[in-house]
């Protein structure tokens, strides 16, 4: 590594803390040898990627790690790897069961043995699975965060070896844990129940993006040792070209389209909308002349899993989306990502960029500005937070009702019918 890398290499003190599992390794030999051995054997590389060396090192030492890792930079092989040098079961918790099934299908595919539950999976496979993860018969084995409170599937974990507790696209501890997924409140109480039956297995975090305070959820909502192993990657990939263009955003779109070669790869272009998306696609595939798809979260799960599988395969080389596509998509010859107007955030833009150019060849990632996609982010900004006025008559009820030190549960509905009972508008008018 440069300099600049090991600058985003946070080494753990020596402070002694909780009983931490120790690595056992499945053979004599030195972590990192294994590990290269390993990764030439089922992948076929001669060596890691440079950001890859020290998350498989500290995993390896078992450590507490938090790998930040552009789209791109391979963050599943620095779990896959060191679950097969060590004895026992990676538990990897994933959000989405496409994501889960592609991994597990990929790791299949190189002889590495996994598996996964999820709601699909009939009572038959499922008892089935369960039996083979108590006998140790997988590395790897995914479940999402719901699982996690299960009785039966807590009873299989008490007794089956656990190596690591894995959290793949970990960002999702802040950006759901909080309401709308609350599961993922639940991974640091599996760690617990685990260290009560074993010993604390190391708790590795994986995402491709993670801003100061999303870091913070995390490390709380997995309960990462204070001493836990950061390892940063410069987002910015030297394979991918950057370009804003300005000016006639319709012409500077059927310009892009009009440069795309689906004989070379695929193409992803990013909206805001459904409408849009709906509408561009068949403008696409007119500029394009190769079959083009749209894909948003109106449409059913069947032929949005259609779509995707079609994409995948490259049977649709063009796919006009909203933000509901990507996330798991781990396609090497993606040649081009567009951003028809402004992404919500910084995060977003580089998750989505970071889906071009996986395979290392020059790719393009352009952000095509204008005005409509401006206006859309505000409106989602005023839709997501309460105007000023509700804040101040929030924080005027809670000081003439409460004393300091004073601890209240009261849903949102409740916490508005009062407010409005002292005159404070609610209404989500501006």
């Amino acid at each position: 590594m440069n300099e600049t890398q090991q600058a985003n290499v946070r080494r753990p003190s020596t402070r002694k803390e909780v009983q931490v599992k120790k690595p056992v390794l499945k053979r004599q030999a030195d972590p990192l040898s294994l590990a290269r051995s390993l990764l030439q054997q089922h992948w076929g590389h001669a060596d890691f990627r440079p950001y890859q060396v020290p998350v498989i090192k500290a995993a390896l030492e078992g450590q507490d790690v938090l790998a930040i890792l552009a789209t791109g930079y391979g963050k599943s092989l620095c779990f896959q790897i060191p679950a097969m040098c060590l004895e026992g079961t990676a538990l990897v918790i994933s959000p989405l069961i496409a994501l889960m099934k592609d991994q597990v299908d990929d790791c299949q595919r190189r002889y590495i043995p996994a598996s996964f539950i999820n709601s699909h999976v009939t009572e038959s496979d499922k008892c089935e699975r369960y039996g083979n993860l108590r006998a140790g018969a997988y590395k790897l084995f995914y479940v999402a965060p719901e699982r996690l409170e299960s009785n039966e599937f807590r009873r299989v974990i008490s007794t089956t070896q656990v190596s690591f507790v894995v959290t793949d696209e970990a960002h999702s501890v802040s950006k759901f844990g909080y309401d709308f997924r609350p599961s993922y409140m639940k991974i640091k109480g599996l760690v617990r129940f685990i260290a009560e039956h074993q010993t604390r297995p190391p708790v590795l975090g994986f995402t491709a993006t993670a801003p100061t305070d999303v870091e913070a959820d995390i490390v709380e909502g997995l309960e990462m040792k204070p001493d836990y192993c950061r390892v940063m990657a410069d987002p910015v990939r030297p394979n991918l070209a950057y370009n804003v263009m300005r000016g006639n955003e319709w012409s500077n779109l059927y310009m892009v389209l009009r440069s795309f070669k689906p004989h070379e790869g695929r193409y992803i272009v990013y909206t805001g909308t459904r409408n849009l998306a709906e509408m561009l696609a068949r403008d696409a595939e007119e500029d394009c002349e190769c079959e083009t798809a749209c894909y948003h979260a109106g449409m059913t799960k069947a032929e949005r899993t259609e779509v995707q599988e079609r994409f995948k395969r490259g049977a649709t080389p063009v796919i006009v989306a909203t933000s509901a596509f990507g996330m798991g998509i781990d396609i090497p010859n993606i040649r081009g990502v567009v951003h028809f107007g402004i992404p919500g955030s910084v995060e977003d833009y580089c998750q989505a960029a970071g889906r071009a150019g996986r395979d290392g060849l020059r790719s393009d990632v352009t952000l095509i500005h204008n005005e409509r996609g401006v206006s859309l982010c505000r409106f989602f900004l005023d839709m997501n937070n309460p105007p000023w006025h509700i804040y101040e008559g929030l924080w005027e009820w809670i000081h003439d009702e409460f004393t300091e030190g004073q601890a209240f549960k009261l849903s949102g509905t409740i916490i508005a019918q009062r407010l409005r009972l002292r005159g404070c508008d609610t209404s989500p008018t501006r």
